[in-house]
C-alpha cells in the first residue's frame, strides 16, 4: 500500500528538509517490527536576489538606502556595506559608523541612513557610491552598488555688476559680485 504526507509551500528560499517515516507492525506476522524511510523537501522559490534602491536626496537630507532580498531567507543575511567618492566628497556626506547590516531571517529588508551636509555654496548634483557585500546568507549576487544622488539646495549664483561715475579721461570702475558663492570659478 501507499499513503501521502502533505508538505506545504511558503515564500521563504530554504536548504532541502528532510523529515523520516516509521512504520510499526501492530499485527501480521513479519519478520521485522518496524521499518523507516526519509523524506526531502526541496524547495520551489526562485533564487534570492540582493537589490539596493538608489536615493534622490536634497542636500542636508539623509541618504536612505533601502537594502532588500526578493523572498525571504530561513536565515539571517549578513551585509558588509561601505562608501566611497564618486563626484562627492566628505564635505558633502559622513561615511556610516556601522560596517554591517543583517536582514533577519523571515524578513526581506533593511536600510541604513546616511547624513549629508548642507552648505551655502551653488553645485551641480553629487554622487557617492554605496557598496554591500553579502558575507552570510544564501542569494545569488554577492555584491550590489548603488549610487546616492545629492540634488542642490542653493540657488545658482546670479552675476550683478554695479556701475561707475567717473570723470571724462578718468578709468570707469564698474564691481562685479555673485549673489552666492559659487563652486567653480
Amino acid at each position: 500500500g501507499t499513503f501521502s504526507v502533505p508538505t506545504f509551500a511558503d515564500t521563504t528560499t530554504e536548504l532541502p528538509e528532510t523529515f523520516t517515516v516509521i512504520g510499526t507492525i501492530t499485527s501480521g506476522n513479519t519478520a521485522n517490527t518496524s521499518s523507516q524511510s526519509t523524506g526531502v523537501i526541496n524547495d520551489t522559490v526562485a533564487e534570492r536576489i540582493v537589490n539596493i534602491a538608489q536615493p534622490l536626496i536634497l542636500e542636508g537630507s539623509p541618504a536612505i538606502f533601502n537594502i532588500s532580498i526578493s523572498n525571504p531567507s530561513d536565515v539571517d543575511t549578513v551585509i558588509d556595506i561601505e562608501t566611497s567618492n564618486l563626484t562627492a566628497d566628505l564635505t558633502d556626506y559622513t561615511p556610516p559608523t556601522v560596517t554591517s547590516v543583517t536582514i533577519p531571517a523571515g524578513q526581506t529588508n533593511v536600510s541604513i541612513s546616511i547624513p549629508t551636509l548642507a552648505d551655502a555654496i551653488a553645485e551641480t548634483d553629487e554622487q557617492f557610491q554605496l557598496k554591500a557585500t553579502v558575507t552570510s546568507g544564501n542569494t545569488t549576487n554577492i555584491i550590489v552598488f548603488a549610487n546616492a544622488i545629492i540634488t542642490e539646495t542653493v540657488s545658482q549664483p546670479s552675476l550683478i555688476v554695479y556701475g561707475s561715475n567717473t570723470v571724462e579721461g578718468n578709468l570707469a570702475i564698474f564691481n562685479l559680485c555673485l549673489t552666492a558663492p559659487s563652486s567653480v570659478d
